[in-house]
């Protein structure tokens, strides 16, 4: 009789642990553990930007949880968003302050929202909660799976509506990336296959990247290829 109890104690504690622990807890931000082995990365205006969209909406973070690890913390989802939390809790106010003013919805926030935002963030500080999904019943394949298809983006953006009815400084605060008007003659860009080396038909297209970008030419050179996915014999070389 001792034995089937004790059969039913570890049966109920396995059930727990599978399924309970994949619950919503509010953890202190320097609690999870960032995944090293995250093979995403960002560069350092793209986390300004981060930063800057995480103050300004600061609702989003009770809709858009993190997802760690029970036992461990290492954070399966939202890596970059742990970090850039980690870096609001050392920021001052008067930085804090100083980066909402850069942002178009804050400046159309009315005096009083504007306070209580910033008076958010000074409570906030002193107690960094953060709300986490704990999982504990992925296997280590599973947890390698979920990073990749938690940052894969199968949707294609509608640009023309983008472009239209939307807009531009907010998508561009937001991290998107968008099209500046520019005095740049498009057309120059194209040229007869035939004119340049003399093989194949068609056009090319040229892309000129400044010094400046120059180390993130691979990251440019992924957003033409998947921009040109779509259309059947269209290369980057």
């Amino acid at each position: 009789m001792k034995y089937k109890h004790a059969l039913c104690f570890i049966f109920v504690r396995k059930f727990y642990v599978l399924n309970m622990a994949n619950d919503l807890k509010n953890m202190l931000v320097t609690d999870i553990v960032l995944n090293e082995a995250n093979p995403r990365s960002i560069t350092e205006d793209k986390m300004q930007l981060l930063i800057q969209s995480i103050l300004v909406f600061p609702k989003m973070l009770s809709l858009r949880p993190v997802v760690a690890d029970a036992s461990t913390h290492i954070a399966y989802g939202g890596n970059m968003r742990t970090r850039a939390l980690l870096a609001i809790k050392d920021m001052s106010q008067q930085d804090i302050l100083a980066s909402l003013e850069k942002q178009t919805k804050y400046q159309r926030l009315t005096q009083f929202e504007q306070c209580e935002l910033l008076e958010y963030w000074a409570k906030w500080k002193q107690r960094p909660l953060v709300k986490v999904q704990l999982v504990a019943n992925l296997s280590d394949a599973e947890k390698e799976e979920f990073v990749i298809k938690d940052n894969v983006g199968f949707g294609r953006w509608n640009y023309d509506m983008l472009a239209n009815e939307w807009d531009n400084d907010l998508l561009a605060q937001w991290g998107m990336d968008i099209w500046h008007n520019t005095d740049v003659d498009i057309d120059s860009f194209f040229k007869d296959a035939d004119s340049t080396n003399g093989k194949g038909n068609g056009l090319h297209v040229l892309v000129s990247v400044p010094d400046e970008l120059q180390e993130q030419l691979e990251e440019i050179r992924q957003l033409v290829e998947a921009a040109v996915a779509d259309y059947a014999g269209v290369k980057v070389k």
